[in-house]
């Protein structure tokens, strides 16, 4: 029985652990840097037979040895590099291996921020307010954020919204819940004089949505009326995110809003209020159960 050199054990060895990565690569055992490791290792340990064949041993001269055995070595090294290339093309790191094949699940509402008026300090007012009564009288609450948004039910059913969440980033980076002003009898108000004050006349987001079937692919719009919670005391930016619910349990979370279109006005209806007088106090004093 003929007895094997070290070259040759060599490359029988570096053949099979070829073949072994590939079946472990497309069985999914083995993947990432690894197995490509591994690869480097195979046609290094082929290289003895590869550089020591009689095609490159008897070579006439030793300028055309060497110039054999680089061509050698450099189509081992291109079948090799061929082979990674394919084991890496559309290789999927391990923690989405779950969810790379699934499809993924078309959300079920769209949001559009259609306008925009706010101030980005807490405790003041983007010159408008919330005008209604509690147990000491009349009370004015300055309102921080007012944003015209347009809803659309992308599911193929009726869908009735029953949770609605707008978060405001800081300016040092914080998400920020902020309070929507539920519509529980209140009145929008420009406060920028309150000798002439004018009602608002635009129709707010608990009127459009809550307690309303929405057809599929229907929109509804809305003006929601937010104010900033008592913490913390940062100034606000623009940038806003949205989460709506409804009661078959369809979701959006968390899903950034793009910009609206700034606005300094709101539609008011006729007549003016001498409103000087009247008890200004934030809104989450008046409605703690609602910070």
């Amino acid at each position: 029985m003929p007895k094997l050199g070290f070259s040759d054990a060599s490359f029988f060895i570096g053949t099979a652990l070829t073949i072994v990565l590939l079946v472990l690569d497309k069985a999914g055992k083995l993947r990432g840097p690894l197995l490509l490791a591994l690869l480097v290792l195979a046609p290094v340990m082929m290289l003895p037979v590869v550089i020591g064949n009689a095609w490159v041993q008897d070579a006439a001269t030793t300028q055309l040895k060497i110039s054999r055995g680089l061509l050698m070595v450099f189509l081992v090294g291109l079948v090799y590099s061929l082979l990674a290339v394919w084991i890496s093309t559309g290789e999927v790191p391990p923690e989405q291996y779950e969810t790379a094949g699934a499809p993924q699940k078309a959300a079920p509402f769209a949001v559009v921020l259609d306008g925009l008026s706010m101030s980005p300090y807490p405790n003041t007012s983007n010159s408008f307010g919330v005008l209604y009564r509690d147990t000491s009288g009349p009370v004015i609450s300055p309102v921080q954020v007012c944003a015209w948004l347009h809803i659309v039910n992308l599911q193929p059913t009726v869908s009735m919204i029953d949770g609605f969440t707008l978060e405001a980033k800081t300016v040092k980076g914080e998400w920020v819940e902020l309070i929507r002003v539920a519509n529980d009898s209140f009145e929008l108000i420009s406060v920028t004089d309150l000798a002439k004050a004018r009602k608002i006349g635009s129709a707010t987001l608990d009127d459009a949505v809550f307690g309303k079937e929405l057809e599929p692919k229907k929109t509804v719009k809305g003006l929601g009326i937010f104010v900033y919670p008592r913490e913390p005391s940062d100034a606000f930016t623009d940038q806003y995110r949205v989460s709506i619910s409804d009661t078959a349990g369809a979701k959006i979370e968390r899903v950034p809003l793009g910009k609206g279109t700034l606005a300094t006005s709101l539609p008011v209806l006729p007549g003016m209020f001498d409103l000087r007088g009247i008890n200004m106090r934030p809104w989450y004093e008046t409605h703690p159960l609602r910070r």
